[in-house]
This record gives structure tokens, sequence and C-alpha cells, in this order.
């Protein structure tokens, strides 16, 4: 078995209280109903319109998730095009008796150029969207999305990746492994451009966290934009904020980036995060004293950008919320931020990444690639993918993020997501993702987001020296 990768390690944490799986490549999408869909041609997007269709929908599988969840979040990343807009919608399965109950459609609202942005909070059995966040009593145990595409004046939009988290809020929150060090540490914060929210000049300055701190990551990528122009783009009208989580997501993702929602259990996954390359965006949230030396006595909700850690593990961010920009970069407690962050808000992150390069998994083996190795990808042009001097379809790789601990097979097996999906035959030497081990049977993380139960027999520890 050969990691392609300059090398690299997985962050080996359980995959429970919150996973977040992203699609983002053809093959994530192989099981998925089009309606008035075809594969894109222009280079932004995976998929687009048919030709003379107003109006398409991609409908995805059912994915089975390893542990009960009740809340999700959804972000949708496209080109858009002036006119057009992408509609997202969810439902969610409720385990009965070992079957799954749908719920019905639920809107997680719409994305449009210019700021026409629209939250849709709505409700169903046992089910409730506020804003950008799905709530659902009792948990469920599988998910599926829709998403609607509706042509502009002349281009269809082009659909680039959907990425959904789920996570279970009742799980116990542990303060001393939330601000525990991991292996990734000892790197020094990223020097990010300071923006503040105070200084603009916009009637709405002080409410304009999300956009400001959604700016220095742009600006760090590689896209530097006024950061009211930023504010405009996210714009919720319905609910009229610029702190719509999703849509602050699908505006970076409309640029051309790789932006979505997910979360964060604990420092040690922060520093994981961080030594990829880029820092994010985390949500926090505070009362009167308890984060020493913010510019905000409290908040009930801002995002700060998350650069990295000290010498002493003290926490490193850009805060837009200071009174001018020298003094947007601030240090603080690391206990008092972990609450603030991984114990209020669940540890809520915005990740904002180039598409290129990145790390991928093989999804279906290919020469003399396996199920389940990490291919480090460069470029992507027709239907091939580069990763050094190695080509391989597009369509036989999916989204790696590094997150749990990576198992081979010591046989094959042919196995069957959890309550539902079709049967997927994994070859002796394939590589997959713990979700939860146990003594006679472990369930793990199959490529693409499906979660499945094997024999815990038939699977061995698989470890990749090297570093990101």
């Amino acid at each position: 078995m050969a990691e392609l990768t300059a090398g690299h390690k997985a962050f080996a944490r359980e995959l429970y209280p919150s996973y977040t799986v992203v699609h983002l490549s053809p093959a994530d999408f192989k099981t998925a109903k089009l309606e008035n869909i075809r594969p894109s041609s222009g280079g932004k997007g995976i998929f687009c319109l048919a030709e003379n269709a107003r109006t398409g929908t991609l409908e995805s599988a059912a994915f089975s998730a390893p542990f009960i969840f009740d809340t999700l979040l959804l972000s949708v990343n496209a080109a858009l095009p002036e006119g057009s807009s992408v509609s997202a919608g969810v439902s969610v399965g409720r385990l009965k008796n070992g079957q799954l109950n749908w719920s019905k459609w639920l809107d997680m609202g719409t994305i449009a150029p210019d700021g026409k942005n629209a939250s849709h909070s709505c409700r169903a059995e046992n089910a409730e969207v506020r804003e950008d966040t799905l709530f659902v009593k009792n948990g469920a145990a599988a998910f599926r999305y829709r998403i609607t595409l509706s042509r502009g004046v002349r281009q269809s939009p082009e659909l680039s990746l959907v990425a959904v988290n789920y996570f279970d809020s009742k799980a116990p929150y542990s303060a001393s492994a939330a601000v525990a060090r991991g292996p990734f540490g000892g790197r020094k914060p990223y020097e990010v451009a300071p923006r503040c929210q105070m200084i603009q000049k916009s009637p709405d300055a002080k409410r304009i966290c999300s956009p400001t701190a959604l700016s220095m990551l742009l600006d760090f990528a590689g896209a530097n934009i006024d950061t009211l122009d930023v504010a405009h783009g996210v714009y919720d009208e319905t609910e009229k904020i610029y702190g719509n989580w999703a849509f602050n997501a699908a505006f970076a993702g409309s640029l051309g980036f790789d932006a979505y929602l997910s979360r964060v259990a604990s420092f040690a996954e922060a520093e994981f995060l961080l030594a990829q390359g880029f820092p994010f965006a985390a949500s926090i949230t505070y009362g009167e004293g308890e984060l020493f030396g913010a510019p905000r006595g409290h908040t009930a909700g801002h995002l700060v950008v998350l650069l990295g850690f000290d010498a002493d593990g003290s926490v490193v961010v850009n805060d837009p919320a200071a009174d001018g920009e020298d003094g947007v970069r601030r240090i603080y407690r690391r206990a008092e931020f972990a609450k603030a962050w991984l114990e209020n808000k669940r540890g809520l992150a915005y990740i904002v990444r180039p598409r290129l390069p990145k790390l991928m998994v093989v999804s279906s083996a290919s020469g003399k690639l396996s199920y389940g190795d990490v291919l480090k990808i460069s470029s992507v042009e027709n239907v091939m993918a580069r990763a050094g001097e190695v080509n391989i379809p597009s369509d036989n790789l999916s989204f790696y993020d590094g997150i749990g601990e990576r198992l081979m097979l010591k046989k094959d097996f042919e196995t069957t997501p959890l309550y539902c999906g079709k049967n997927v035959a994994l070859p002796h030497g394939a590589i997959v993702t713990a979700a939860k081990r146990g003594a006679e049977k472990t369930l793990v993380m199959l490529a693409g987001g499906q979660t499945a139960e094997l024999p815990s027999e038939i699977l061995e520890k698989y470890s990749v020296n090297g570093d990101i």
C-alpha cells in the first residue's frame, strides 16, 4: 500500500459527537439522482443544468451516520452567474424498529449572487430549521439532501461542493480533553492581514463580524475583497443578518474556494487543521468577564479567525471587533477560549481553502492504487487528476479530511451501509476510517461518507509515517 502524498498523518479521534461529510468530486455524487442536471464543462463546478432547462435537481442517496445526531448544518458551493440561484433541502431518517422513517424535505435556504440569499425557517415532524441549522427532536440516524439549480439570465449555476455536518448536541463536554495538546502543535501562528469591522463605513459595522472574519480568510487564501463587499455577498435577506453561517460558506464557494461548515472537538484537532496550511474562523459566545482581553465584554455570537497557538499554548486570533486594525491580533487564555468556542458553540468553524492542491482518497481501485489510498491532487484536467507522476480518473476519488483512525482490511469483505445503501465490496488491503472501535464489531466510515459495520477481527491498524 502506498500513500502517494508528501507524507501525512491522520488525526485519530473517534468520530462522535460530530462529523462532516464533504462531497466535491464526481465519485461523491455517483449515487445521486439527477433531473435536468448534467456534468459541467464550464470548469467552475461538477454539475450544471441540462441544455435549455430552467431548473433541475440533484437528490443524494441516503447516508447513514455512525451515531444518532440532533443537529445538522448544510453547506453548498456553486458558481452563481447573474440571476441564477441554488436552493437546498434536507430530509432526515429517524430509526423506528430498525427501519428509517424519513421526514419531509426541509428547506435549508437559497443562495444567489449580489446578496440575494434567503433563509427559510420551517418545521416538519420532529424537525425544525432555524436560519442555518436543522434541529431534530430525539435525533436521527441518516440524512439525504436535495439541491435545486435555477438558471440565470443566460447561464446555469455550477455546483461544486455539498457538505453536511451532523452533531449530537447532548454529548458531554470534557474541558480537560478540549484543552489538551496534540501531536500537531508547535507551529507558529499564521500572519493574516488584520481587518476591523468597527472602522467600516457602514451603519451595520457592529453586526458584520462574520463577513469581516471571512474576508480575512479569503485574503489569506488569495482573494483580496473589500470587507463591505463580502458583507453584501453573505447577507440573509430573510433574517436581515450577515451571520448566516451557510451563506458565508456559500459566498466563499462562489469565488472558487472549497468552503464549508464544520465542528472541531478539541484544540488538538484545531492544531491538526492548522497544520494543513490555512487558518479558519471560529464562532464564539461568552459572558461578561469570561474572555480576558476581548474587545467586547460579552457577546451572544461572534466570529474570529483562529491563527494558532503561542509557545505557552494560549490562543492567537484576529478579532475583528477591535477598535482599530492595530488591536485585531489578540491572545486569549486557553481555557477561556475553549469555553467560548468548544463548549458554548461546540467548535463551529468556517473552513475555506483553495480547491487545489488537496488530499483525496481512492474510492475505486485504479491501476496500482487501492481503495483508501490517499493522494495529494495537484491538478485536474478534463476527467483526469494528477498526483505527482500519477494520473487517475477524478471519478475514482473522494474527499479526505484526515479525521479518524485508519484501519486496513486483512481479507476481502462485502458490507452494506447501515440502514440504507447498496452493497460495497472491500478488497483485502482496503483502508477505511474507524468511527467507533468495538471488540467484535467496528463502525467504519467508507469513502464518500457512508457508515458500515465490519468484524473487528478482519481489521488492523494502518499507520503512515510523515507529516502534512
